[in-house]
């Protein structure tokens, strides 16, 4: 790891030249105002397209280089064997199937990874999916639907009906049994806790698998994630699968540029997203057979 830290200590460095660069021409630019207002300003213009050019091109292969090196071997460290994918992600056409979420014009996934946590098999990649219009003056407008991280856990039993849980302040999501659409129509169920239903509203098409599946430990745990986990959830129980999506605006695995970069910084840095997908896993129990034993 000593080494491969060192070599990304000289991508970060090597990333940086374009701003001491323009800092030092910003300098210049400010002498050269004094006796050439034009001239002075041509050239801090100048400086800064250069600038902004050459460090996003320099700064993206350090990014890139840190997630196949850095972020994949701590990763490892801590589920085992794991499949990292670096720049891929989910496909639009995965989540649009899905039929919980609203889909925008844009939408973007990277940094996916998947693995085995607990005997539960798991894959996990940050979406980003928003909606761009134009009005009639031509000026463009974007409402974000989503940002976050994406996680899809193996689930030990197929249910009949599709089943949501949205933590209240969860937005853009969107139910089952549209117009145009042959999926039975979802419809809100109200739990027999009130905290919870204070907490988290329910839909699904039918109520018995809804109080089967979210039983009073559930819901319990549910509860807790919400208070330690930051960003608003989403847990979609379709097919055999458990979907928990959680909007944190928050992009995944962003190595330091202006401080150096230790061992430190990537366990903390992993540490975030394999604790949430360990909370996941242990706080919802879902390695245990309960479904299918009613327990």
């Amino acid at each position: 790891m000593n080494n491969t830290i060192e070599l990304l200590e000289k991508e970060r460095k090597h990333a940086l030249i374009p701003f001491w660069v323009l800092a030092a021409m910003l300098i210049v630019s400010l002498v050269v105002f004094y006796f050439s207002f034009p001239i002075g300003f041509i050239i801090a213009v100048i400086s800064v397209a250069v600038y902004a050019f050459f460090y996003a091109k320099l700064r993206k292969a350090y990014v890139k280089k840190y997630k196949e090196l850095a972020v994949s071997f701590a990763l490892e460290k801590v589920f085992g064997e794991l499949h990292y994918d670096g720049g891929d992600g989910f496909t639009k056409e995965y989540i649009s199937s899905l039929g919980c979420m609203q889909m925008g014009s844009d939408f973007e996934s990277e940094d996916k990874f998947s693995g085995v946590y607990n005997g539960v098999p798991f894959e996990s990649a940050e979406v980003y999916i928003a909606d761009t219009t134009t009005n009639a003056n031509g000026m463009n407008s974007t409402t974000e639907y989503f940002h976050g991280r994406w996680t899809v856990f193996d689930f030990n039993k197929n249910f009949k009906y599709n089943l949501q849980v949205r933590q209240k302040g969860f937005c853009y999501a969107k139910k089952d049994g549209g117009l145009f659409s042959s999926a039975v129509p979802m419809k809100k169920i109200r739990m027999e806790s009130e905290m919870f239903n204070y907490a988290f509203s329910v839909y699904g098409a039918d109520e018995h698998e809804a109080f089967f599946l979210l039983t009073p430990s559930v819901m319990t745990e549910m509860l807790r994630l919400k208070e330690v986990i930051k960003g608003k959830m989403l847990f979609c129980f379709i097919g055999n699968k458990l979907h928990v999506a959680l909007c944190d605006n928050k992009d995944s695995f962003e190595p330091p540029m202006f401080r150096r970069l230790t061992e430190e910084w990537v366990t903390n840095d992993v540490a975030g997203e394999a604790g949430e997908i360990a909370a996941f896993v242990d706080g919802l129990k879902l390695e245990r057979k309960i479904w299918l034993s009613g327990q």
